[in-house]
């Protein structure tokens, strides 16, 4: 099986709201995550996925407290001949890999 990790990594203060839209991916939890920040720390927010077709790229969008123009989106391709067992993972980026998200 072919699974990729998305992460979301998150600072600031007060609870918010992650929702994670997928294309070619499979959420294995709830599409939203409620975080709750507190001031000087980072929290993340983690989706466990399943690939749904290894000839196709997948796309994650996350997007914070419902706030579309504040997205974040992170793709990939299932590159490995005969799959892995072991998770991909991907972090909601544009550059460098880890994005923050500061409310």
């Amino acid at each position: 099986m072919n699974w990729v990790v998305l992460r979301v990594s998150a600072e600031g203060a007060g609870r918010h709201t992650f929702t994670m839209r997928c294309d070619n991916l499979t959420l294995k939890k709830p599409d939203k995550q409620e975080i709750n920040l507190t001031s000087g720390g980072v929290r993340e927010a983690v989706w466990h996925t399943h690939v749904v077709s290894q000839k196709t790229p997948w796309v994650g969008v996350a997007i914070p407290d419902g706030t579309l123009s504040e997205r974040r989106e992170v793709t990939g391709s299932e590159i490995v001949p005969g799959g892995s067992d072991a998770p991909s993972t991907g972090s909601i980026s544009k550059a460098p890999p880890t994005r923050t998200y500061r409310p």
